[in-house]
């Protein structure tokens, strides 16, 4: 049996998507969770029919600035440039891998922390975002 091919979907593909998927109950879980994996805001109306827009950006802070950049981005985004610069820089606990070693550029995002487990990060993260306008 072939391997399945998998792709990530453009935002001006998953706009065509979108605009044509109908979702019964059977596969609305699996069209959420692709939609919120390319960084989208879905919910579901009352009608039961799945709503998907655009994920509203956030500005991160001087302090996330030095990890993600200083553009706008969705939540999403923040969280995956943040584990891309922790396993770039080999920062996460070879014991527990839930556990994240701050650097310095990390620690003043983590409030002077030397470690966090990765359900504390995303508490401490959301401290050094601000709405986007």
């Amino acid at each position: 049996m072939p391997p399945i091919k998998r792709h990530r979907a453009s935002p001006a593909t998953a706009r065509e998507i979108s605009k044509s998927v109908r979702p019964t109950s059977d596969d609305s879980a699996s069209v959420k969770k692709v939609f919120r994996s390319l960084g989208y805001e879905v919910s579901e109306s009352k009608g039961g029919q799945v709503v998907i827009r655009e994920a509203a950006a956030v500005k991160p802070d001087a302090a996330l600035a030095g990890v993600v950049g200083p553009h706008p981005l969705p939540r999403v985004e923040v969280t995956k440039k943040i584990w891309e610069y922790v396993r770039k820089h080999k920062l996460q606990d070879p014991k527990d891998k839930r556990t994240i070693r701050a650097d310095e550029k990390l620690r003043l995002v983590f409030g002077g922390r030397s470690s966090v487990s990765m359900f504390e990060m995303t508490k401490l993260v959301n401290s050094h975002l601000k709405e986007a306008k």
